[in-house]
């Protein structure tokens, strides 16, 4: 399935802006093959959820059924969440080409480079730990992309209760 998305969105650089003003969003399963693309030109939709220890590689990011809200790797190495429909953009993390992100199985948020080394990592403020398949073909935790814009990360907590909670609230998100 082929979803052709109009984006408007402006990312700071600096003094700068870049404008993106359209992309091709492909809906994939998690184990789709990755191919080389550019954000500005498409990305690649993994799905509405992404599993611990499953990176996004550049390019890749989880978007809510709806295809307004994205949460992925942008191709220059930024760790980011977009509204489409009212061109939001919110950068966690920037980095550099080649960078990838990884949801540990403790929770802890990584961004690694191309040779596999931490470059930014936030550790969850709830203990949450792997439990295997928690919800169908979902390990815990796991992220997931509301069609209301909201990304949770659903787990299960040290007395075996179902947990979901906005990421913002789990990690200092900060901006850098």
């Amino acid at each position: 399935l082929v979803i052709t998305l109009p984006i408007i969105a402006t990312l700071p650089m600096g003094n700068k802006h870049s404008n993106i003003n359209s992309a091709k969003a492909t809906l994939n399963s998690p184990t789709a093959p990755d191919v080389e693309l550019s954000i500005e030109d498409s990305y690649i939709c993994k799905s509405d959820r992404r599993s611990n220890e499953m990176p996004l590689h550049q390019n890749r990011f989880i978007c809510s059924k709806n295809g307004r809200y994205v949460f992925g790797m942008s191709n220059d190495g930024k760790l980011m969440y977009r509204d489409n429909e009212l061109d939001l953009v919110e950068v966690y993390y920037s980095g550099k080409h080649g960078d990838y992100f990884v949801l540990e199985a403790d929770g802890t948020f990584i961004v690694k480079d191309k040779h596999d080394e931490v470059q930014w990592s936030k550790v969850n403020k709830f203990a949450m730990g792997y439990t295997d398949n928690c919800l169908e073909n979902n390990p815990c935790p796991y992220l997931h992309l509301h069609d209301g814009g909201v990304l949770v990360i659903n787990y299960i907590d040290e007395g075996g209760e179902w947990q979901t909670k906005n990421f913002k609230h789990t990690i200092d998100v900060g901006y850098p």
